[in-house]
């Protein structure tokens, strides 16, 4: 394979949402995008109905990809002639934003999408044969343009000015809008909205909402506003099985594949190998890529190119997980690689010879509770006061040696 080859698949396995001209590589599945599409797509573009839906995975499964995915599908172009137009009366104004943990950033962005949403391609012919669209065109000229203004120029809009912005144009308007939130977590600062955002989920308004989150955040939204959750309908992002792996590479690799091998320049049991190793999309993809950019120098993809990928991704994501950690479990951890099989006592000595001011009692919780559950430490010997921790995994050893 050539250099430029080898480029253009360096390209394709980007670890990043899919989005653009990219999303031809996108693999539909069955639970999330047959759900939604049910739930979510056909209500609003067929029956001109709202929708609710959280979008919920872990990290790496491709929530904000799947989000982009539908976004294309939501987004239909404005009619070209009358005779289009007057079949297609309702097109969804569609507002994709991240979430902003500061209110005011939000609303800017929400207030803004509408604003993008509406005037894309098109517009102006269409809101001269469309009633509907052409009052929804004074509103944002009104309201929405005069707030954005006020916002760029002086930096802030008071938040109730916003949230009345926003409120007015979905109360006066039949025109569809698709809010869709990407990275939604709950904060203090959701307080200050929360009770406006349940109004607006509650009115005869045409909005719906498609917010993405992981399990954790859901549950955080779920225990402090159960009342918000309640009005939403779930829809799960599943791990990927190796054969779905699979499908992900045979898609990014089509017009280099050969009848043959429906994977090259990989093969199938590489990506086995890459997805025993490291079962989230993100990270087999961040692998492949990584692969390819070491085959690069050599004009061909080796087993040993895999080998060496899965090594030094193995290698960063444990460096990360170590400098995640505070630093007396840091410590902790280097106290054990000094030791070896070590109990509570004797690792609050090392680390009272260290300088470190630490009761036994806080090592031994350190030891049993945080360490323990992620996997960083496991009990040896005999349970009870006489047991010993050591490092569960000897790979961090020689990254512990240079804490």
């Amino acid at each position: 394979m050539t250099p430029a080859e080898f480029y253009e698949l360096i390209k394709r396995f980007e670890p990043v949402p899919l989005d653009g001209d990219m999303l031809k590589y996108y693999v539909k599945r069955y639970e999330p995008d047959e759900l939604f599409e049910k739930l979510a797509y056909e209500k609003v573009m067929s029956d001109r109905g709202t929708s609710k839906v959280t979008v919920v995975g872990s990290y790496g499964l491709g929530k904000t990809t799947f989000l982009n995915f539908w976004r294309t599908r939501f987004d239909v172009p404005y009619p070209r002639s009358p005779l289009e137009a007057s079949m297609k009366k309702y097109i969804p104004i569609v507002v994709k934003v991240t979430y902003d943990d500061n209110p005011q950033k939000l609303f800017y962005s929400l207030l803004k999408g509408i604003e993008k949403g509406f005037k894309k391609p098109g517009w102006i012919y269409y809101v001269s044969v469309n009633q509907e669209y052409e009052k929804l065109f004074k509103y944002i000229t009104q309201v929405v343009e005069n707030v954005l203004t006020r916002y760029e120029r002086l930096g802030r809009v008071d938040i109730e000015t916003m949230k009345s912005a926003i409120g007015f144009i979905l109360e006066n308007t039949n025109v569809p809008i698709v809010f869709m939130i990407d990275g939604f977590v709950v904060s203090e600062s959701f307080e200050a909205i929360a009770f406006w955002f349940d109004n607006i989920l509650q009115g005869q308004n045409k909005a719906s909402f498609i917010i993405t989150l992981t399990p954790d955040a859901l549950q955080s939204f779920r225990m402090r506003y159960p009342f918000i959750v309640s009005k939403f309908i779930e829809i799960r992002i599943p791990g990927y099985t190796a054969e779905e792996v699979k499908e992900v590479f045979r898609r990014r690799v089509e017009g280099f594949a050969t009848p043959e091998n429906p994977y090259f320049p990989f093969r199938e049991e590489w990506i086995e190998t890459i997805w025993s190793h490291f079962p989230i999309l993100r990270d087999a993809i961040k692998v492949a890529q990584r692969a390819l950019t070491y085959a690069a120098k050599e004009g061909v993809l080796l087993e040993k190119h895999i080998e060496l990928a899965i090594k030094e991704a193995e290698r960063a994501m444990e460096t990360t997980v170590l400098f995640e950690l505070d630093e007396l479990d840091r410590m902790i951890l280097k106290a054990l690689t000094e030791l070896g099989e070590a109990g509570p006592s004797d690792v609050t000595k090392w680390l009272k010879a260290q300088g470190y001011d630490v009761a036994k009692s806080t090592v031994h919780y350190r030891l049993k509770e945080p360490l323990s559950k992620k996997g960083l430490v496991e009990k040896v010997g005999k349970s009870g006061k006489r047991g010993k921790y050591r490092i569960a995994d000897r790979r961090l050893v020689d990254l512990l040696k240079y804490l």
